[in-house]
């Protein structure tokens, strides 16, 4: 995978000591509905061969983002945003997102920024930010 290929070219052109800092959305956490949603997009691709396709990115849960870091010597993880929904719902025409977004997604993501405990919040974290030090 590209991250996977990315990772490892950062690792070898580092020298001892020095860092990577992934801080964009390039790893989103698998075990969200987002998570859900982009994983069921890639299975549709692999089954049409087109699994290095230009698509969603890829999502990964934490065991998998601390084994793709396995080379480095310290790694930090902070977990970033916190949505229970998907932002979009990739199924739907662009009209018909827009409208999810203000009236589903919007509504509920707000109530549940103020029910969900910070426990699970963090579980739920949208994606990873990492540090990472050779």
């Amino acid at each position: 995978d590209v991250n996977k290929r990315l990772i490892a070219e950062a690792y070898r052109v580092l020298e001892p000591g020095g860092k990577l800092f992934i801080l964009g959305r390039d790893l989103i956490n698998s075990h969200t509905l987002s998570g859900v949603q982009g994983n069921m997009i890639l299975a549709v691709m692999r089954l049409r061969g087109q699994r290095d396709r230009n698509g969603p990115s890829r999502h990964y849960s934490l065991r998998q983002v601390r084994r793709l870091l396995i080379a480095f010597s310290r790694i930090r993880i902070h977990r970033v945003d916190f949505r229970l929904l998907p932002k979009g719902l990739i199924v739907l025409p662009v009209r018909a997102n827009d409208r999810y977004r203000r009236l589903v997604y919007r509504p509920v993501q707000a109530l549940a920024n103020i029910l969900t405990p910070r426990a699970l919040k963090r579980r739920m974290a949208d994606h990873w930010q990492v540090v990472a030090t050779k």
